[in-house]
């Protein structure tokens, strides 16, 4: 989807495809853009279905006209008419809400979810943007890890000043764009920049600190003490920084070699 558009992209066997049986499904592929002729990457995933949440390219298509400095270039992105869960639903409907609470409810007019429902609400989506990058992991040393995280903290920072917060800062959201650069005396050399990617979860720092979403959203293994002790707490600043270094710290002690 392009707006109300539709664009044609060839994909083969997804280069990435999250695991498990529960979570968004996401796949990731290098397409091939028909109208650009040229390789993008593709991602196809099941976002999260709340009111109060903005489109990843959404927010993508805000970083780019601020100029925010290694991110993502959005091609295009939208949601599949007529492909969301049913399940929360079903759910619904098989525990109804008692006409007369005792208890005030806690929904709001804002609010488009029970919030005593445990299953999430995910609509189909796909969004399509220029870079093709590679993971993390496959870094060459360790003066090139710490250049590719400042990198991503230069990204942030940028964001930050444009209004918005990532607030999933992990190992798998932090990528590699080798680039050609070419010096005055013509010589050319690969350039490996850090790009920080998967800004589905971002938010603007001028929204409600309200929960957008009926549980926790981040990954826990990378996220601060401060929000792993407090699961009620706003994502803040200090909180996306101490990620960043826990995605240095781990990538540094399994990657690298040290006595």
């Amino acid at each position: 989807p392009d707006g109300e558009n539709v664009r044609k992209f060839l994909v083969g066997r997804p280069y990435f495809r999250a695991k498990g049986m529960t979570g968004r499904g996401t796949r990731g592929y290098v397409a091939w853009d028909c109208h650009a002729k040229k390789f993008v990457w593709l991602k196809d995933a099941w976002r999260a279905h709340y009111a109060l949440l903005t489109k990843e390219g959404d927010i993508l298509a805000q970083l780019n006209a601020a100029e925010v400095s290694n991110v993502p270039t959005l091609v295009c992105h939208g949601d599949i008419r007529g492909q969301t869960t049913k399940t929360p639903e079903f759910w619904e409907m098989m525990h109804p809400l008692d006409p007369f609470p005792l208890i005030p409810t806690t929904s709001t007019s804002s609010q488009d979810y029970r919030q005593d429902c445990p299953l999430r609400r995910h609509i189909h989506y796909r969004i399509v943007v220029e870079e093709v990058c590679l993971t993390l992991p496959l870094f060459e040393n360790g003066q090139q890890l710490v250049s590719i995280i400042y990198d991503c903290a230069l990204a942030h920072y940028e964001a930050t000043q444009a209004g918005f917060i990532h607030r999933d800062v992990s190992g798998g959201n932090i990528l590699i764009l080798p680039c050609i650069v070419t010096i005055e005396d013509g010589r050319r050399f690969i350039q490996w920049t850090g790009i920080l990617t998967d800004w589905e979860l971002a938010k603007g720092l001028s929204d409600p600190r309200k929960p957008r979403q009926p549980e926790r959203t981040g990954t826990w293994q990378y996220m601060s003490v401060a929000l792993l002790n407090r699961p009620q707490k706003a994502v803040e600043i200090p909180d996306d920084l101490e990620s960043l270094f826990y995605v240095l710290l781990y990538h540094a002690v399994r990657y690298l070699k040290s006595n």
